[in-house]
């Protein structure tokens, strides 16, 4: 048995000494701590060391029932022996009614010790009990804990599916509206302004398409950068560009201050995200006639750029929950803004990726919003690309003629009406264009000798990885080394690498931007420059 520590209340010594010889000679080293009376006894029974209790019945001013009742409340567990010589059979089963373990009888000495053992063996089971029951409901209570984390992420999944369902057929529902509703014969106030909302809404589509492919690459950990050094006024500018058609719209002053000569190592098309999606949600949140402030500056060794905004604000509730995924101030179906509540997610993601921080502020409902990013100006990546030029912008619009006038472009692309708008697009950037419907007629085309291809990566029965390998195993006087651009719905980052491992010199995705796609070629053919 383990060593005992025992709390003896008996005001006769001789007793006392008796019942400690009795354990000293069954145990070995027994501590006993005596006590005479009740003051004595209620200064130790709540001692947490304490084995267990034996009490004589009867004591001048105090009795054994009290000292029972002290040792309960003390721990309603340990074991309490009555050791008396008052007590008869009847009193000794009522006391094991009100609680006591055990009794022993004075002239009955000897059985002390079997009782001690009975005792303590019992509490032992007790324990080991109440500490399986306690492991058990720890179990319980974790299983509980992560069923309802499994219902709240079903309800967030359900929610988000829900939100992006009604998000994505909402713009659809302007394209095809308005596609049924124009005709040839339609006036053109009515043809402008259905191509106007049509544009739009493509747009708007298809930057919720992207938040989703982000949230993916993000949650997959294959949303990678493209690090270069670059002028911090420039992506920032081309941000604020990209929203103020929004702000003019809803009457919403946006202003600019950008201190001059700021450069950063970073993607400048990640960077332009992060404020592109700050400003966006600023002005989306912010009422008519409103006012929205972009500011890049310098803070030590840090680019600091804020957003600030006198629009709706944030509920204190939602503010430590602003940054995380499919999380919004007002899922339900009768919000007064869109979106997936993904942006800030990915705003978050990709300023941490360029090993900085976002924080969020706002003083409540009807005060506003600041969102404030901190990004490091000079990191191991900067002293790697030390002496290369900062990449300049290139957000100007193209015109109907460009540097690839006259240019002949093949493009190769099963999907009828994407080929079309390509090869409209090309044209009016001044380019002569033929086109293939397959890889095996685009190969037939390339004796026509085009300067540059642009080539789908899905097509049925020969895809576009096929078609550049073979393109690459003809001879350079067959046309074996033609630039070649990807232009695919296929956007991951391991897309792209697969892309240019196959023998295409860029790769751009779908939907198609005609400046990017421009800038591609132009790139790949100096000599037209």
């Amino acid at each position: 048995m383990p060593a005992l520590k025992i709390l003896h209340l008996e005001d006769d010594d001789l007793d006392a000494e008796l019942v400690e010889e009795r354990l000293s000679a069954a145990f070995g080293h027994v501590e006993i701590i005596r006590a005479r009376n009740g003051a004595e006894y209620l200064q130790h029974v709540g001692d947490t060391d304490l084995t267990l209790v034996l009490s004589d019945f009867k004591l001048p001013a105090y009795d054994g029932l009290e000292a029972l009742t002290a040792a309960r409340s003390a721990d309603s567990e340990r074991p309490f022996i009555f050791v008396s010589g008052a007590i008869g059979e009847d009193l000794a089963i009522d006391t094991l009614h009100r609680g006591a373990t055990d009794y022993v009888l004075k002239d009955r000495m000897d059985r002390l010790p079997s009782a001690v053992r009975r005792a303590v063996a019992l509490a032992d089971e007790r324990g080991r009990r109440k500490a399986a029951e306690a492991e058990r409901d720890a179990l319980l209570e974790s299983e509980r804990h992560a069923r309802e984390l499994a219902e709240a992420a079903n309800r967030t999944k359900d929610e988000f599916l829900a939100v992006v369902s009604h998000e994505l057929r909402t713009p659809l529902n302007a394209i095809l509206g308005w596609g049924q509703l124009l005709t040839p014969d339609s006036g053109r106030e009515l043809l402008l302004k259905g191509l106007t909302t049509i544009e739009r809404n493509a747009k708007i589509q298809a930057r919720l398409i992207e938040d989703i492919l982000d949230m993916a690459r993000v949650i997959t950990g294959k949303l990678q950068l493209r690090v270069d050094t670059h002028q911090v006024s420039a992506f920032v500018a081309n941000a604020v560009d990209a929203v103020r058609s929004a702000a003019d719209a809803k009457n919403i002053e946006i202003s600019l201050e950008t201190a001059p000569g700021l450069t950063i190592v970073g993607d400048a098309d990640r960077l332009q995200q992060v404020v592109w999606n700050l400003a966006s949600n600023a002005v989306k949140f912010t009422k008519a006639g409103g006012s929205v402030k972009v500011a890049a500056r310098r803070d030590n060794e840090e680019l600091v750029i804020s957003v600030t905004d006198n629009g709706r604000g944030i509920e204190p509730a939602f503010l430590s929950h602003v940054f995380e995924r499919f999380r919004q101030g007002d899922a339900t179906a009768s919000r007064s803004h869109g979106g997936l509540g993904l942006g800030l997610a990915i705003v978050r993601h990709l300023v941490e990726l360029h090993g900085g921080t976002v924080a969020a502020h706002s003083d409540g409902l009807g005060h506003g919003a600041h969102f404030e990013v901190r990004l490091p100006m000079r990191t191991k990546a900067a002293e790697a690309l030390a002496g290369r030029t900062a990449t300049p912008a290139s957000g100007a619009p193209v015109t109907r003629r460009s540097a690839i006038d006259g240019i002949h472009v093949l493009v190769v692309e099963d999907e009828e009406d994407t080929r079309e708008l390509v090869q409209l697009l090309l044209q009016r950037c001044g380019a002569r264009v033929s086109t293939a419907a397959s890889a095996q007629h685009g190969l037939e085309l390339v004796k026509t000798r085009p300067d540059v291809i642009v080539s789908d990566i899905g097509m049925p029965e020969v895809d576009g990885y096929t078609f550049v390998r073979r393109l690459r195993q003809l001879d350079p006087a067959d046309g074996g080394m033609i630039p070649a651009i990807a232009l695919t719905a296929y956007t991951r980052e391991l897309d792209r690498r697969q892309a240019e491992a196959a023998g295409y010199q860029r790769h751009i995705s779908k939907p198609v931007q005609v400046q990017s796609l421009v800038t591609a070629i132009e790139e790949l053919l100096p000599k037209f420059l």
